[in-house]
């Protein structure tokens, strides 16, 4: 077997992360703490920003790489509202719930097992939540899968779920990408969407439309050419931190693709849309690729629509979803 080709176990300031390399120079370090991406290069590129401490990190509330859920996003008034049922979510941000309410599944040690498989490795995630976890209903059994392809420069995430009770599930992972630049900016983001969300002031989401100028990434354009705009910056927003609803998608083919000046990044999913955060405040956090964390990088989270509980339903107490992340060299 090639040497590379195997699971180590990598200490950084007492923490123990779970490295997975291949054969074309893709790394990832991951951890079992929130399923998480610590950190992932490419050619000895780093291609997400995170906290370069670790116990910063872990606790740190911007979800760096994390797995989020039980529903990714916010919900208003922490109150679910589901095929006839009203159950009181954990808040986490004022009244309102975020990723699935206080100490979710972000904040949880996964138990973990990895298998040498044809073409791949494959570690495995694994968690049990109880009926009530967070005001959520039912017993979970969540596997996060992550598959690292041999001789591609490509990896992906699987969720796989199982649950005794009709309970919504909406996962994403919260990794920022920066492709190995100092900042985002220069970036050129293009989207498969027809629609973005607007937002509540306390960033609740209220309804798909047609999207302004600003929000259209159909063609593509670099994210400097709306992030400033005084319509976002002036709000709570504070630049991109929007929903676009996926058009056409065949969960084959990528529907978001971020350009930078050296590489690219495909991504191709199950989920019906993308979260798009261009980090847009200042952080008092050391990064581990620029000492200016304004828009060091954009987390791209693909996810269900915000709401569409049906659409995140599982079926038979089962849900299977995916999220496949390709680079290439420029």
């Amino acid at each position: 077997m090639n040497e590379k080709i195997r699971l180590k176990i990598i200490p950084i300031e007492g923490c123990s992360f779970l490295s997975l390399e291949n054969d074309v120079g893709l790394r990832l370090l991951l951890s079992p703490y929130g399923a998480s991406i610590y950190e992932i290069t490419y050619l000895e590129k780093k291609m997400n920003v995170t906290d370069v401490h670790p116990e910063e990190w872990k606790v740190d509330t911007t979800y760096f790489g994390k797995t989020v859920g039980r529903i990714a996003g916010r919900i208003k008034d922490s109150t679910l509202i589901y095929r006839g049922e009203r159950y009181s979510l954990i808040p986490n941000e004022g009244k309102n719930s975020l990723h699935g309410g206080k100490e979710a599944i972000s904040d949880r040690d996964f138990t973990y097992d990895y298998e040498k498989i044809e073409g791949a490795q494959k570690l495995s995630f694994h968690l049990y939540s109880k009926d009530g976890d967070n005001g959520y209903p039912g017993n979970l059994h969540l596997v996060v899968t992550y598959l690292l392809l041999d001789d591609k420069p490509e990896f992906s995430i699987h969720f796989h779920s199982e649950i005794d009770k009709d309970c919504p599930l909406n996962y994403t992972n919260h990794v920022y990408w920066c492709l190995g630049m100092k900042n985002i900016e220069e970036a050129t983001l293009k989207i498969k969407h027809d629609k973005v969300m607007t937002y509540a002031e306390d960033l609740i989401p209220l309804e798909l439309v047609e999207p302004l100028p600003i929000l259209d990434f159909r063609k593509g354009k670099k994210i400097k050419e709306g992030v400033f705009d005084p319509s976002l910056t002036s709000t709570k927003l504070g630049g991109y931190d929007h929903f676009f609803h996926f058009v056409d998608n065949d969960k084959e083919n990528p529907v978001v693709t971020l350009l930078g000046d050296e590489f690219s990044l495909d991504i191709i999913t199950s989920l019906h849309g993308v979260q798009c955060y261009s980090c847009n405040f200042q952080k008092k956090v050391e990064w581990n690729t620029t000492d200016d964390s304004l828009h060091a990088g954009v987390a791209l989270e693909p996810a269900y629509t915000p709401d569409d509980f049906e659409a995140m339903s599982p079926v038979n107490h089962q849900k299977d979803d995916f999220i496949t992340y390709r680079f290439k060299k420029i």
